[in-house]
């Protein structure tokens, strides 16, 4: 390669939208170049092969335009193109071949008698228009794509950061390639369109392994499918990824030590209490302890620890197979889910008898963890002699740093969240990065309560839920919302995104 071409760090470069609107961005992927910047009749590219005489050619040929070029690593082109241009372009060029193929074979009169096969599957634009989708997701970090059969059309979103956004609308006529195709690769039978189906694909995207999760559900427009995506490699996070503060970290870190009893996480579904626990089990792992988890379904592997997934159609239930495992000699036990009484009184026996536990419940906060306990059954000394500890958790979104800047918070939003007028607070203007929402990641908001003696007396005392927060708050728990406070002032996230989570709670 000519060492007279310039090199350049395309990140470092603000390249106008007009241009990328006037540059297609299938022509961009095709040829991986980006372009630069024009000037007259004159585009600037960036390319890893500024020598490439036939390219340049072709190029100039195409877009009718005078090429010069900049010299870029192929990584550096690629996500400039993910940036800029997103898949959206290609995407787009696949549903209109894929159109075309579909009314090909309507005029030939074989549409009503297709008989889909993984080998005449892959010869279709269909193929394109399923990977495209999917690994545009993946390279959005979306949690889960949903495929949504209308009475005209199809729309498909993704789940980021845990808000749904519209990605696609797709003509109603692929639906039926599409679904099938999607069968095809995770082994479902595409034959059967009339019950809901389970299936899985292991696929490689942007070099990193990917483990989807499928579900088809009959609609009365077609077959609705969902794809959760996660990482092959494992959750990895530890405690400190997850955005405790000090305080809470410290102590939570202590309680996970304890020889025995239970630590309990609770949160509505999608607040990223498996994560907490996955995170707890690699903080506490080591050669020393057996650990065996329970788990519906198991979402990543960890090395030393012996997993198991529930499979009620065999008789494998959280209460069955905690049972189970109280013989196989273990130190710490996670169960995925407290949800009947029977599971709730073997969990606290296994805490009782020696075993350090954790699992999780759905409740709104951490003092009413301990009243749901009651409730189903359990008695009270029983919950006040094994709870050690109730961790209650919500995400929240984190402002995207790229486009990070000061803003005044409107006069409820400091009113109900009884935040400082003076001090300085922050959000997202929206930007390419973080597809113009102003947020990118999520972080936890957290409070912890440690049973005291006098939260104890008081369970046995069976007072309200709403008694049992007060005490707590008066022992001085700090609430999600005040946790959520102090990541606002520190220019975490914003007062929108706490008050969407905590609006039923008090900070005190």
């Amino acid at each position: 390669m000519d060492s007279t071409f310039i090199k350049i760090n395309l990140a470092s470069y603000l390249i106008e939208d007009e241009l990328i609107k006037d540059i297609p961005g299938a022509l961009a992927k095709k040829h991986n170049f980006m372009p630069v910047f024009k000037i007259g009749d004159t585009l600037t590219i960036a390319t890893s092969e500024p020598d490439n005489l036939v390219l340049l050619d072709e190029l100039q040929n195409e877009l009718g335009m005078e090429i010069d070029v900049l010299l870029a690593t192929t990584e550096d082109i690629n996500n400039a193109i993910e940036q800029h241009y997103g898949v959206m372009d290609l995407i787009e060029a696949s549903v209109t071949e894929a159109e075309q193929r579909e009314s090909y074979e309507r005029d030939l009169g074989i549409q009503e008698n297709i008989k889909v096969s993984t080998s005449e599957m892959s010869d279709s634009s269909i193929v394109n228009l399923v990977n495209l989708i999917i690994s545009q997701a993946a390279l959005r970090k979306a949690s889960d794509i949903h495929i949504e059969p209308l009475e005209k059309e199809i729309i498909v979103r993704l789940r980021i950061d845990g808000e749904m956004s519209e990605m696609k609308k797709i003509p109603y006529k692929l639906l039926l390639p599409i679904v099938s195709r999607i069968k095809v690769m995770s082994g479902m039978d595409i034959a059967e369109s009339r019950i809901p189906q389970d299936g899985h694909i292991n696929m490689t995207i942007d070099g990193k392994a990917v483990e989807l999760r499928v579900s088809s559900l009959p609609t009365i427009f077609g077959e609705n499918i969902v794809i959760r995506l996660l990482p092959k490699g494992g959750i990895t996070f530890s405690l400190k990824d997850l955005g405790f503060a000090d305080k809470i970290a410290d102590t939570f870190s202590k309680a996970i030590r304890s020889p025995y009893g239970i630590i309990l996480v609770t949160g509505p579904t999608g607040s990223g209490k498996t994560t907490t626990l996955y995170a707890v089990l690699n903080e506490i792992n080591d050669i020393s302890k057996n650990i065996i988890t329970l788990e519906d379904p198991v979402e990543s592997q960890i090395e030393l620890v012996r997993q198991v997934q529930i499979n009620p159609k065999a008789g494998l239930h959280f209460s069955t197979g905690l049972r189970s495992i109280l013989r196989q000699d273990p130190d710490v036990i996670m169960v995925g889910e407290i949800r009947d009484l029977e599971t709730a009184e073997l969990a606290i026996r296994s805490a009782l008898t020696g075993h350090l536990v954790f699992s999780t419940l759905h409740t709104n906060d951490s003092p009413s963890a301990l009243i749901r306990l009651i409730d189903m059954g359990v008695e009270p000394f029983l919950v006040s002699s094994s709870i050690l500890a109730v961790l209650a958790q919500r995400l929240v979104r984190t402002i995207c740093k790229k486009c990070k800047t000061e803003y005044k918070p409107t006069a409820d939003e400091l009113d109900l969240l009884g935040l400082d007028e003076s001090k300085t607070y922050y959000k997202g203007r929206g930007c390419k990065a973080c597809n113009k929402t102003g947020y990118k990641g999520r972080t936890g908001i957290y409070e912890l309560l440690i049973l005291n003696e006098n939260m104890k007396e008081q369970l046995i005392k069976r007072v309200s839920a709403l008694e049992l927060r007060r005490i707590a708050l008066d022992l001085g728990l700090l609430s999600m919302q005040l946790d959520g406070i102090e990541k606002i002032e520190a220019g975490v996230t914003t007062p929108e995104e706490v008050l969407k989570v905590t609006d039923f709670l008090k900070a005190k």
